[in-house]
Protein backbone atom coordinates (compact mmCIF):
# COMPACT_ATOMS: atom_id res chain seq x y z
CA UNK A 1 0.00 0.00 0.00
CA UNK A 2 1.50 3.62 -0.85
CA UNK A 3 1.62 6.60 1.53
CA UNK A 4 -1.08 8.18 -0.67
CA UNK A 5 -3.62 5.29 -0.21
CA UNK A 6 -3.32 4.34 3.39
CA UNK A 7 -3.62 8.63 3.62
CA UNK A 8 -7.20 7.97 1.34
CA UNK A 9 -7.96 5.39 3.67
CA UNK A 10 -7.22 6.72 7.18
CA UNK A 11 -9.48 9.69 5.92
CA UNK A 12 -12.49 8.15 4.94
CA UNK A 13 -11.99 5.95 7.79
CA UNK A 14 -11.83 9.22 10.40
CA UNK A 15 -15.16 10.15 8.30
CA UNK A 16 -16.89 7.13 8.59
CA UNK A 17 -16.01 7.20 12.61
CA UNK A 18 -17.09 10.42 12.92
CA UNK A 19 -20.27 10.27 11.20
CA UNK A 20 -21.28 6.99 13.23
CA UNK A 21 -20.12 8.69 16.16
CA UNK A 22 -22.78 11.88 15.28
CA UNK A 23 -25.33 9.43 14.28
CA UNK A 24 -25.57 7.48 17.43
CA UNK A 25 -24.92 10.60 20.05
CA UNK A 26 -27.96 10.73 22.34
CA UNK A 27 -31.23 12.63 21.20
CA UNK A 28 -32.07 13.83 25.02
CA UNK A 29 -30.05 16.09 27.32
CA UNK A 30 -29.20 15.24 30.13
CA UNK A 31 -31.12 16.64 33.29
CA UNK A 32 -29.28 18.37 36.01
CA UNK A 33 -30.35 20.45 38.51
CA UNK A 34 -33.57 21.42 36.28
CA UNK A 35 -31.16 22.78 33.02
CA UNK A 36 -30.82 20.45 30.35
CA UNK A 37 -27.06 19.96 29.33
CA UNK A 38 -25.60 18.96 26.02
CA UNK A 39 -22.32 17.05 26.41
CA UNK A 40 -20.04 14.70 24.26
CA UNK A 41 -20.29 11.03 25.34
CA UNK A 42 -17.71 8.81 26.58
CA UNK A 43 -17.04 7.50 23.54
CA UNK A 44 -16.26 10.61 21.85
CA UNK A 45 -14.13 11.60 24.99
CA UNK A 46 -12.48 8.37 24.47
CA UNK A 47 -12.03 9.17 20.92
CA UNK A 48 -10.04 12.24 21.81
CA UNK A 49 -7.54 10.34 23.91
CA UNK A 50 -7.15 7.69 21.58
CA UNK A 51 -6.05 10.56 18.75
CA UNK A 52 -3.53 12.14 21.18
CA UNK A 53 -2.18 8.94 22.28
CA UNK A 54 -2.05 8.34 18.28
CA UNK A 55 0.19 11.86 17.91
CA UNK A 56 2.53 10.82 21.03
CA UNK A 57 4.48 8.79 18.59
CA UNK A 58 4.16 11.32 15.71
CA UNK A 59 5.68 14.23 17.85
CA UNK A 60 8.30 11.68 19.55
CA UNK A 61 9.48 10.99 15.50
CA UNK A 62 9.64 14.64 14.26
CA UNK A 63 11.62 15.56 17.67
CA UNK A 64 14.27 12.90 17.55
CA UNK A 65 14.15 14.12 14.12
CA UNK A 66 15.02 17.52 15.01
CA UNK A 67 18.25 16.12 17.03
CA UNK A 68 19.78 14.53 14.11
CA UNK A 69 18.93 16.81 10.63
CA UNK A 70 20.82 19.75 10.01
CA UNK A 71 20.30 23.02 11.92
CA UNK A 72 18.61 24.91 9.57
CA UNK A 73 15.71 22.09 9.44
CA UNK A 74 15.22 21.72 13.08
CA UNK A 75 12.57 24.34 13.67
CA UNK A 76 10.24 22.56 10.73
CA UNK A 77 10.31 19.66 13.05
CA UNK A 78 9.99 21.21 16.25
CA UNK A 79 6.75 23.39 14.11
CA UNK A 80 5.62 20.17 12.64
CA UNK A 81 5.57 18.55 16.04
CA UNK A 82 3.99 21.62 18.02
CA UNK A 83 0.97 21.66 15.34
CA UNK A 84 0.33 18.13 15.67
CA UNK A 85 0.23 19.01 19.76
CA UNK A 86 -1.99 21.55 19.52
CA UNK A 87 -4.20 19.34 17.28
CA UNK A 88 -4.49 16.79 19.65
CA UNK A 89 -4.74 19.16 22.84
CA UNK A 90 -7.78 20.97 21.20
CA UNK A 91 -9.66 17.37 20.87
CA UNK A 92 -9.20 16.43 24.18
CA UNK A 93 -10.01 20.16 25.57
CA UNK A 94 -13.48 20.31 23.38
CA UNK A 95 -14.61 17.26 24.26
CA UNK A 96 -14.12 17.67 27.96
CA UNK A 97 -14.16 21.27 28.62
CA UNK A 98 -16.97 22.46 26.14
CA UNK A 99 -20.38 22.87 28.07
CA UNK A 100 -23.57 23.44 26.58
CA UNK A 101 -26.79 24.11 29.01
CA UNK A 102 -30.11 25.14 28.26
CA UNK A 103 -33.62 25.71 30.60
CA UNK A 104 -36.60 27.49 29.85
CA UNK A 105 -35.20 31.14 29.81
CA UNK A 106 -31.48 30.91 28.53
CA UNK A 107 -28.77 29.17 27.30
CA UNK A 108 -25.56 28.54 29.32
CA UNK A 109 -21.80 28.71 27.10
CA UNK A 110 -18.57 27.08 28.90
CA UNK A 111 -15.56 26.68 27.06
CA UNK A 112 -12.11 26.82 27.05
CA UNK A 113 -12.17 28.92 23.87
CA UNK A 114 -14.09 31.86 25.13
CA UNK A 115 -15.69 33.50 28.26
CA UNK A 116 -19.13 31.83 29.92
CA UNK A 117 -21.97 33.19 28.16
CA UNK A 118 -25.58 33.48 29.72
CA UNK A 119 -28.05 33.85 26.34
CA UNK A 120 -31.42 34.05 26.70
CA UNK A 121 -33.39 32.33 24.02
CA UNK A 122 -34.85 35.41 23.39
CA UNK A 123 -31.56 36.96 21.78
CA UNK A 124 -31.16 33.61 19.59
CA UNK A 125 -31.60 35.07 15.72
CA UNK A 126 -31.13 31.69 13.59
CA UNK A 127 -29.65 28.28 13.54
CA UNK A 128 -28.11 26.93 10.60
CA UNK A 129 -25.90 23.84 9.61
CA UNK A 130 -22.67 23.46 8.47
CA UNK A 131 -22.69 19.79 6.81
CA UNK A 132 -19.25 20.69 6.19
CA UNK A 133 -17.80 21.51 9.36
CA UNK A 134 -20.78 18.87 10.72
CA UNK A 135 -22.39 21.67 13.28
CA UNK A 136 -25.04 23.92 13.90
CA UNK A 137 -24.17 27.25 14.36
CA UNK A 138 -26.63 29.43 16.63
CA UNK A 139 -26.50 33.43 15.76
CA UNK A 140 -27.47 35.54 18.37
CA UNK A 141 -27.98 39.38 18.52
CA UNK A 142 -25.51 40.22 21.30
CA UNK A 143 -23.29 36.94 22.06
CA UNK A 144 -22.20 35.92 19.14
CA UNK A 145 -22.19 32.98 17.46
CA UNK A 146 -22.09 29.35 19.54
CA UNK A 147 -21.08 26.06 17.52
CA UNK A 148 -22.88 23.10 18.39
CA UNK A 149 -21.28 19.78 17.25
CA UNK A 150 -22.90 17.20 15.54
CA UNK A 151 -21.41 14.33 17.87
CA UNK A 152 -23.20 16.50 21.28
CA UNK A 153 -25.55 13.85 22.58
CA UNK A 154 -28.74 16.07 23.30
CA UNK A 155 -28.35 18.03 20.22
CA UNK A 156 -31.75 16.77 19.27
CA UNK A 157 -33.69 17.91 22.13
CA UNK A 158 -31.84 21.37 22.00
CA UNK A 159 -32.81 22.13 18.40
CA UNK A 160 -36.48 20.35 19.20
CA UNK A 161 -36.44 23.50 22.16
CA UNK A 162 -35.46 26.29 19.53
CA UNK A 163 -37.96 25.23 17.01
CA UNK A 164 -40.94 25.11 19.90
CA UNK A 165 -39.63 28.93 20.23
CA UNK A 166 -40.12 29.69 16.65
CA UNK A 167 -36.76 29.73 15.65
CA UNK A 168 -35.87 28.26 12.14
CA UNK A 169 -33.49 25.24 12.25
Amino acid sequence: MTAATAGYVGGLIAVALIAYLASTAAAHARNVAGRRVLYYDGRVKLLGWVLFAMIAPIVAFFLYSALHIPTNQAPLAVTASAVFISLALFLVLEFHRVTITFDATSIFCQSPWRRSRVIAWADVVSIKYSPALRWYVVKTKAHGTIRLNSMLSGLHEFLTEAQRRGIAV
